[in-house]
Order: structure tokens, then C-alpha cells, then sequence
């Protein structure tokens, strides 16, 4: 049997969606994602190693010729120790801005902020101004969450479980945890129970990438196949029952 498409062309989206819509897209335009964002936190990464050489080669020139410098008795020192120092500056100010594009930095920065701001640590100048504050930060902690696509996965997913083909889970959040319960069951997870947690915590602002999980890197095939080159990766744990 065949059937008639319904062509009637859909309803153009209402002011407050469009308008909506264009604020989500400036949001996102702030910050990388994807292999974006991986790239980007590499180069923090390599950037941190050079502020780590700086600071070093600063301590050696300061400590070597201390008395000569604290004398302001040798100029070709005071030059070599500014421009040490103006290095030191210009790698600080790189890391800060990448790391303005990294959506789950600013996430935990901004976190920590409200939650100093909750707790009452935060000095406002009245309470009107404090609620104000409180407001505000609290939409810009939405606006970061908005641009990580893992803490918006709300609702059905499809997956393959092996031998037991395609089984449907639905993906709700507690706090910074991701869980994920069967709604299709099989023997190993009934229906109704948690398949696997994810835990997505933003890391603390001190905290190196490196200490993360690594992104897998995938091949030539696979990226076409996926759209992009990293898979990013979680802790997390699984859970099957037992027989």
C-alpha cells in the first residue's frame, strides 16, 4: 500500500522560540566542542608544560643574580628578568582565554561560585542585590550546562546489547550522575533496572586534563562514520544481574 505525505508545510516557529533559539545559538557560539574542544584542552596542556619552564627559568635568573638584582646594579638582569616575567604574563593570559571556550571549565568554575553564593560566603551589597547576583549566576551556570552535550541526553536511547540485539534505556540525571534504566529488559538487566551510571562531575579548575579520561581517537572509517575523530569518556560503572 501506498499513502499520501501530509505536505502542508510546518508552522513557523513563534517569537519567543525564535527568539529562544537565537540566544541558545550565541551561547554556543562562546564555546568549542567536539574534536574542538579536545585540541583545545591539549593545548592548555602544553601551554601549562610552558608556564611550568617559565616560572623555572625565572626562579634560576632571580636566585642566580639576586643580590645583583635587588641592587638595580645590572641592567642586561633586569631586562632578562621583565622579559622572563612578560613571558610568564602572555602564557598566562592564552590559558585563561582557551580556557573561557571550554564549556565544563567555565561550568565548574561558575558551580563553585554558586555554590559559595548559596551558602551566604558571598558579600553582596543588600539583598535585592544578592538575588540578583544569585539570579544571574544561575543562568549562566544554564547557559554552560546548555553547551555540553553529555548533561543534555534527557529521554530514549537505542542501543545494541550483543546477542540480545537492540534494547532501549531511558537517560535521566541526579546531580552530576547520569543514569541510565533498561525500559526493554533482558536476563542480564530486567526492565526497570539502572543499566549504567555515568559520573560527570566537572572537574575542579586546578585539576590538569590529563588527569581525565583520554578521548578514544578513532580511525579514518570510523570518524566518517561518526562525524568526528574523538569519542569523549567517562567514569562510570555497569551493573548485570546475577544467575
Amino acid at each position: 500500500d501506498t499513502f499520501a505525505l501530509n505536505e502542508t508545510p510546518l508552522s513557523p516557529p513563534s517569537e519567543k522560540r525564535r527568539s529562544r533559539l537565537e540566544r541558545e545559538a550565541k551561547v554556543q557560539s562562546r564555546y568549542a566542542t567536539g574534536d574542538e574542544l579536545v585540541e583545545l584542552r591539549r593545548k592548555v596542556s602544553e601551554l601549562k608544560e610552558d608556564l611550568s619552564e617559565a616560572r623555572d627559568d625565572l626562579d634560576k635568573i632571580t636566585n642566580g643574580r639576586r643580590r645583583v638584582y635587588d641592587n638595580y646594579r645590572d641592567d642586561e638582569v633586569r631586562s632578562e628578568i621583565i622579559a622572563a616575567k612578560n613571558h610568564i604574563s602572555e602564557i598566562e593570559a592564552s590559558i585563561r582565554e582557551l580556557n573561557g571556550k571550554d564549556p565544563e571549565y567555565v561550568l565548574s568554575i561558575l558551580s563553585e561560585r554558586l555554590e559559595e553564593m548559596e551558602k551566604g560566603f558571598h558579600i553582596g551589597s543588600g539583598v535585592e542585590t544578592r538575588e540578583e547576583e544569585l539570579s544571574k549566576l544561575k543562568k549562566e551556570v544554564e547557559e554552560a550546562q546548555l553547551c555540553i552535550p553529555h548533561l543534555n541526553m534527557h529521554g530514549l536511547w537505542v542501543g545494541k546489547y550483543g546477542d540480545h540485539g537492540y534494547e532501549m534505556v531511558n537517560i535521566t540525571y541526579s546531580g552530576n550522575t547520569l543514569i541510565a534504566t533498561k525500559v526493554t529488559g533482558d536476563k542480564n538487566v530486567p526492565k526497570g533496572q539502572i543499566s549504567f551510571t555515568v559520573d560527570l562531575s566537572p572537574s575542579p579548575p586546578h585539576q590538569s586534563h590529563a588527569s581525565q579520561l583520554e578521548p578514544i581517537e578513532l580511525n579514518s572509517v570510523a570518524s566518517r562514520q561518526w562525524g568526528k575523530k574523538f569519542l569523549p569518556r567517562h567514569p562510570g560503572k555497569g551493573q548485570v544481574a546475577s544467575e
